[in-house]
């Protein structure tokens, strides 16, 4: 499902830029605290283990910035707590936390967009780290790292 988000986001990304210099006159911050949201899942990163997941915001903050050399800058910062609740009984429910920070950085004279993801998570005895780095010069991929680990499974 992350990489889905994340695909989605990078198809979105030319009119997200398009819409920048217009939205980004000035810098913002925005925090949000307690946001909660439920969701099905047919499987998870351990195969196919039915769940539905709520998760609740403990702290959300997003920061848009833009630059005195007309670059533009815009990270978030999530910390998450969660609930898993298996559709098979066998399977143990189990609490976990999250935390993901996103960064991104848009310099539109030259074209470049540069990507940092890190996203931990941490439910039960299931541990999940992912980082990703990517850098787009004029549409041509430059930098394209993407690591997934996880420890746990049964």
């Amino acid at each position: 499902m992350r990489i889905a988000n994340r695909l989605a986001l990078l198809a979105a990304l030319p009119l997200l830029v398009s819409a920048l210099p217009a939205q980004a006159s000035a810098d913002s911050t925005v925090v949000t605290r307690g946001f909660t949201h439920t969701a099905f899942f047919p499987d998870d990163i351990c195969g196919p283990r039915a769940s539905t997941v709520t998760w609740t915001e403990t702290l959300a903050q997003s920061q848009l910035i833009e630059r005195a050399d007309g670059t533009f800058s815009y990270r978030d910062v999530s910390v998450v707590t969660y609930a898993v609740d298996f559709v098979d009984p066998a399977l143990a429910d189990y609490p976990g936390r999250l935390v993901e920070v996103n960064h991104y950085i848009l310099t539109p004279g030259d074209n470049s967009f540069i990507v940092t993801n890190t996203y931990q998570d941490f439910g039960g005895d299931l541990k999940i780290w992912e980082r990703l780095n990517l850098k787009v010069v004029s549409d041509e991929v430059l930098v394209d790292r993407f690591l997934i680990k996880a420890t746990g499974c049964p």
